[in-house]
């Protein structure tokens, strides 16, 4: 994954939920779970944040940026 990548959440409740990988924590700080990806959410639901830090783990690339 890279900035700019069209992102997809994994999770079945917000499967919809696609944004845009605005920023990546090359070192993020040493704990027991970093969440390196930023991600802008496009059209989140109305509960939703906006922006979110998540894992790799969550994410699944729908478009990759040029």
């Amino acid at each position: 994954m890279k900035v700019g990548d069209l992102v997809r959440i994994t999770s079945h409740k917000y499967e919809d939920l696609v944004g845009l990988l605005i920023s990546i924590n090359e070192n993020p700080p040493p704990g027991l779970d970093p969440m390196p990806y930023r991600v802008q959410w496009i059209n989140p639901p109305e509960d939703y944040p906006k922006a979110q830090q998540l894992k790799s783990k969550w994410l699944e690339v729908v478009s990759e940026s040029r």
